[in-house]
Parts: structure tokens; sequence; C-alpha cells
């Protein structure tokens, strides 16, 4: 009987048990999680869910590498490449190399970095160091992956007219090109008009870097040994500026000029400055179908080869893991198969090995593989970063208009604050007027209208002066949204003060900035149809403006911002309160 009780005593201690043991289960899962998320806030990649997927390598590439390098990364993932038994997985991004520049510095972390050119390199050195006080590069032992250099790419009946390919054309025949009142019809052609240039902005991107560095070492009349001082005499500073004044407008991207060059044809730009490889590109069909074939110069002074190199980076958020998996794929692109695939998407291999003879590179896509015969130095950290200064100083000026919608709809989920921080970015990037050596150099030209449903200017279409910026900023503080929305009205009133007489100068820039986040409501003197009107009266006049157009959250008049940019060879982006303020500053590089 004793026993009996005591089997009843241990039965009902270990039933009474049971809740308390699933409450401290209970707790323990608990715990287990806070840790975990502390481990995943503190070390982020560094979780055990990380590590049971294995060592993630992120590349930032240069966009021109797409066609080439994304069938690559996919290829390699599925390889099933380990380094340590860990798989190895690249995650790729592309990003053009000065925005790449520009996010590493502010804090983005990617374990390769892949610009167009080494040019970028001694740049994110010095930048690296003064910002961190780093006594150690991060980037160093570049290796690059494939070549293309750069080239001034015509259509071939203009470049014919300026004695293509007999003659050994340079920037020095762009130059006069442009220089010259009567345009081409002193080449015999009057039909084509002006002679029309363009390249990127080379704070974004590599071909408008090395366009300006290549600018530069013509200026001074070297191929290597560029100094700062070089640039500072004035006949380099007038030679820089006469080839930026036959800039169309400049632009983040290599990418977007050579959608315009395959859908507006010569009637967009006569030339434009970009990688050989993109030629091939486009003369493939690869941006649609060309009016006519485009071929490559590779001007006489010399030129630059963009050699894309594979940058390990050297941050503290690199670990030894990485770094081996990042040199295994590194070895998987230089090998002969992936070498091989780059000149089917008409880049020259890094493998000198590979032949370019009977290959993609040749007259039929318009490019010279025996090209080019002078090849120009890399500059130094110091040189790029004076060229870039006199770049600023001599680049082709702006006159524009920002146009922003305050109605009552942009008062949601701070939309307009966002914006407001927006327009102060892209105000930083403009030129204000100064005086150099006694002289007046001019600076932009801008003004600001909001619209709801009634139109009113916020500053006034005038040149940029000392100390106008810190003015303008305070005004953009004061904006506050409501009513509703005359969005046809303010896009025509913005188009006639760009196309008065009085305000156009053809030797700017001429541009609106257009963001709204809804449809109209309210005009009531123009439509979508009169408002296309008036900007072919304006182009017929001799007084284009390029409108740029932002729509701004999922209720904007998409189809009809499209069809405004279009109209008037200008670009429409998609904006959100996220993103505005790096949008701003992409349309800022248009300038």
């Amino acid at each position: 009987m004793p026993r009996q009780k005591r089997k009843s005593s241990a039965l009902a201690w270990y039933i009474a048990g049971i809740p308390l043991l699933f409450v401290c289960c209970l707790i323990g899962w608990a715990v287990w999680l806070m840790a975990r998320s502390l481990v995943e806030t503190a070390f982020p990649g560094e979780t055990p869910q990380a590590q049971e997927e294995g060592i993630v390598v992120t590349l930032f590439y240069s966009p021109e590498k797409a066609a080439w390098l994304e069938p690559l990364v996919q290829e390699f993932n599925g390889s099933g490449v380990s380094i340590g038994g860990k798989p190895v997985q690249i995650q790729a991004r592309a990003i053009d190399s000065g925005e790449a520049l520009q996010a590493i510095l502010e804090g983005e972390r990617p374990t390769v970095w892949s610009p167009a050119s080494t040019l970028w390199v001694p740049l994110l050195n010095r930048r690296w160091q003064e910002q961190t006080g780093a006594t150690e590069p991060l980037a160093i032992y570049p290796e690059p992956l494939v070549v293309s250099p750069l080239v001034i790419a015509m259509w071939e009946e203009q470049a014919r007219a300026l004695g293509y390919p007999g003659r050994n054309l340079g920037w020095a025949e762009v130059i006069a090109a442009t220089l010259d009142e009567r345009g081409w019809g002193a080449y015999g052609h009057p039909e084509w008009g002006r002679f029309k240039l363009g390249h990127t902005n080379p704070y974004f991107s590599n071909s408008g870097l090395l366009s300006v560095a290549a600018e530069g070492y013509a200026a001074a009349g070297k191929v290597r040994d560029l100094l700062p001082e070089d640039l500072e005499r004035p006949e380099a500073r007038d030679f820089v500026q006469a080839v930026e004044s036959a800039i169309i407008h400049y632009g983040e991207s290599t990418e977007y000029f050579a959608r315009q060059m395959a859908q507006r044809g010569p009637a967009y730009a006569s030339a434009v400055v970009l990688e050989e490889q993109t030629v091939v590109r486009l003369n493939q069909g690869a941006y649609g179908k060309l009016p006519q074939r485009l071929v490559a110069i590779y001007p006489r002074e010399g030129t630059f080869w963009s050699d894309h190199p594979y940058v390990i980076l050297r941050g503290e958020w690199v670990d030894t893991e990485q770094q081996a998996a990042a040199l295994a794929f590194r070895e998987f692109l230089l090998s002969r198969p992936a070498q091989e695939k780059a000149l089917q998407a008409g880049f020259r291999p890094s493998d000198t090995s590979i032949p370019l003879q009977n290959s993609l590179l040749g007259p039929d896509l318009g490019v010279d593989p025996f090209q080019p015969q002078t090849v120009l130095e890399v500059p130094s950290a110091e040189t790029l970063e004076a060229l870039l200064e006199a770049w600023q100083g001599v680049r082709k000026r702006v006159n524009l208009l920002l146009v922003v919608d305050i109605s009552g709809s942009m008062a949601d989920e701070g939309k307009l604050l966002a914006v407001q921080d927006g327009l102060k970015l892209f105000l930083d990037q403009l030129v204000e007027e100064q005086v150099r050596d006694g002289q007046v150099i001019e600076g932009d030209r801008l003004g600001i209208l909001v619209f709801n449903d009634r139109i009113s200017t916020l500053v006034p279409l005038s040149p940029l002066k000392p100390g106008d910026k810190e003015r303008i900023r305070a005004a953009v503080d004061t904006l506050e949204a409501d009513y509703t929305t005359v969005l046809y009205d303010v896009s025509a009133y913005a188009l006639h003060q760009m196309a008065d007489p009085e305000n156009y100068d053809d030797r700017r820039i001429n541009a609106i900035v257009l963001m709204t986040d809804g449809l109209d409501t309210a005009s009531t003197r123009y439509s979508e149809h009169s408002l296309l009107r008036e900007i072919e009266k304006a182009s017929a006049a001799g007084r284009p403006v390029r409108i740029f157009t932002i729509a701004y959250g999922s209720d904007a008049d998409r189809d009809l911002l499209r069809r405004l940019a279009e109209a008037t060879e200008g670009r429409m982006v998609e904006g959100t309160p996220e993103n505005i303020r790096r949008l701003y500053i992409l349309l800022s590089s248009y300038f």
C-alpha cells in the first residue's frame, strides 16, 4: 500500500510538471530568438542561417558588362563551387561607376567592385582615405576582365562627310564641326543642321570621365604625365570648353544615350562618346533597328582603354572566406570559355591569346580591331580631381525650370518633405556665377514654379549668383501642399517661359524638370493635345526645350509624362518617397 501511494504521488508530480516544462521550453525558445535577432542586427550576414546558405560575394559592376556578366553569374552560381565545404553565391548589381563609388563612400559594402575603368580606383582610394583617415588604400591590385577603347560614335554618312575612313579624325575635327556656324552646311549637307555631340556626366559615368580626361590630354598636347597645372593654362581651358559647347545634354549612363541614338537617329546627335563595345551592340540591333550604321572614330590624339577591373575590396567587412570566393569567381571570369563569350558581347578579351580576327570586332559592325594607335596614360588621382573641377568650370551651362506639384495629395506619406530634400540636393549640383582672374564666369540659370489649382513662381528664372542657393533652399522649405492639379496648364506655362526669346539661350541646355503625383484635375486652358501642339511650335521656332518628368507615386499620369518626355527628347523616371532624392540627383546628371 505505501508503494502504491508513492507511485500515485510520483505520477501526480509528473503530470503537474508537464505545463512547467512546456513553459520553460517556450522561455528558452524566446531567449534563443532574441539572441539570434541581436546577432543578425549586430553582424548582418553572419547568422547561422547565412552560414548554412554559404558564402555570399556581393559584386557591384558597371552596366556595360551586363550582357556578358549576368549569364556568367548564373552559370557560376549553378556550378556548385564551394570554399571549405560552403557553397559560394555571387550577388551582382549593375550600378554606374561614379554612383557605385559614391555608394561605397556612403556606407554600402560590396565584396568586389568592377567599374568600367581603372581610372575610378585611385579616385575611390583618395576619397576613402580622406573620409576615413585610413593609411592603406581600400582598392588594390585591379585585374582587367575585358577591355574596350573609348571612341566617338558617328553615323557613317556624317563620318564620311568629315573624311572617314581615309582621314584620321580626332577631337580637333569635332571641335571644328561644332564651332562652325554653318553646321553641316560647311561639309555640303545643310539639311543635317548643327553638329551635336553627347557624352555622359563624368561624376556619374565612366565614358564621361574618360571623355573629359581625353579632352584634357588633347588640350595639353600630351599622351602621358598629365598634370593639374596643364589644365590651368587658358588655352587648355578654352579647348575643353569648345568641345563641351557642342553638348546636347549630359546623362548618367551610356545605356540612355545608346537607346536615344537607336530611337531618334541622326536628328538626336551627330556623335556620342561611347565604348567601342556599345557601338558593336548598337549595330547588332541590341537597342533597336538603326536608321544607318554607326562607326567608331578612334581619336588620333589618343584614347583610353576601358579595362573593367575586378577589385576585391580590403574593408573589414570582407572576411577571408569571401576573399577566397571572390578569387574563385575572378578565375572563372578569366577562363578561356568566359573570355571567348566576351567577344560575343562586343568586348575584347583581356586574354590576349584569343584572336580578334574573324570575330564580331570588324568593319561590318563599324569597328577596327587594329585601333587605337595611341593609348593615353591613366592620370593620377590628383589630376583626375583637377579634371573634374576644370570640367565643372567649363561644362555647358543649363537654363532650367523646376516645376513642382504641391497639390493636396502631396501632403500624404511625407511626399512633399522628400521632394523638398530632393530639390535641395539638385540645387547643390548647379553652378553659381564666379569671378576668376578678374573675369566673370557665368553660372547656371534656374527658376522654380509650383502648382496646384494655381501656378506660382517660387523663384524667377535668373542667373545663379553667389549666395542664391541659400535663399532658394529657404524658399523651398516654405512649400505646403493643398488643392487640385492643373498639370496641362502648368506644363504649357513653363514651356512658354522657356521658349520665350528673352529667356531662351541656345548656348545652354534649355530644359524643364516636371514632377507630379497625380492626374490633371483642374486645367482650363490646355488639354494634352493642345499641349503637345505647343511643344511642336517651340521646336519649329528653333527653340526646342527638353522636358524631363518625374511620375511620383502610383497615381501619377505615367502615360502623359512619358509622352511629354519623348516628344522633347527628355526622359521620364518613376519616383517614390524612398527614391525621390536619388532621382533628383540622377536628373541633375543631364545638366
